[in-house]
């Protein structure tokens, strides 16, 4: 409560302001310029991204002025009409029914998602747009793409954090992996604490119920043996206790009193 508060006092005395890092924006993109669709401003230029149709494709953007309620989506844009687009929804399922995810909400952090481009889309003039509603108003920026398929699944423009294409796959400098380059060594510390949590809760389960075989076994087995010491503990009593009423068992195993039992000595 106490960040979002702060976020809102930084926010209301400045815009908010972000920028494409990876892939390459257009050169003129102005991280700062509100409500210019539908590139903020900026004309089309050299593409910086080669992929190829049904690939995966990241983009990754810095926040340096973060805004509380941000949301963002990703279109592309076929040809030179940004009105025929097709909306790309993250592979982190982070997305709501109309494409918009939370984004661009903390200050001074690098977000990156990951997108699938359309199997039936061809171009060499497509545009990749990056759209971020704020409480002040949208901002655009845009990335030139290019999608053939003769390119094979290229990672031209695609690897994050410094990482190089080298041979169709992304070679990621020290401290980030991924196919991209898009995780760091904390993330991927991460995954393996989450694996050996994982592989701790199935072992104690296992634990847990061997021990109740194991009790079952035990008791179980006590059971009719307790049963026996009783009766042989209290049959014994009975059968110490002298008094005139005692019973006895005749041969044929009629119960009779003690003065019968005298009599028919």
């Amino acid at each position: 409560m106490l960040y979002f508060l702060l976020v809102s006092i930084v926010s209301a005395e400045t815009n908010p302001e972000a920028i494409i890092i990876e892939p390459l924006p257009r050169v003129d993109s102005q991280p700062s310029l509100i409500g210019h669709p539908p590139c903020g401003s900026s004309t089309k230029g050299k593409s910086h991204l080669l992929s190829d149709p049904g690939s995966l494709n990241p983009i990754s953007w810095l926040v340096k002025t973060p805004s509380p309620t941000g949301n963002c989506t990703l279109r592309l844009s076929h040809g030179t009409d940004y009105s025929i687009y097709e909306t790309l929804l993250p592979t982190d399922n982070s997305a709501n029914s109309t494409g918009y995810f939370p984004c661009g909400r903390k200050a001074s952090s690098t977000e990156f998602k990951i997108v699938v481009f359309p199997s039936k889309i061809i171009c060499d003039l497509c545009t990749l747009q990056w759209i971020w509603e704020t409480e002040k108003g949208t901002h655009y920026q845009c990335i030139d793409v290019e999608i053939s398929n003769t390119v094979q699944s290229s990672c031209f423009g695609k690897c994050l954090n410094g990482g190089v294409c080298v041979d169709k796959e992304c070679q990621c400098v020290q401290g980030y992996s991924g196919q991209f380059c898009q995780k760091t060594a904390e993330e991927a510390e991460g995954v393996n604490h989450l694996e050996i949590f994982a592989v701790f809760v199935v072992l104690l389960l296992l634990a847990g119920i061997l021990g109740l075989v194991v009790y079952w076994q035990v008791h179980h087995s006590q059971i009719p043996r307790s049963e026996e010491l009783f009766l042989k503990r209290h049959m014994g009593w009975c059968m110490r206790g002298r008094n005139e009423d005692l019973e006895r068992i005749d041969r044929q195993g009629t119960v009779i009193s003690e003065e019968r039992y005298k009599a028919n000595v």
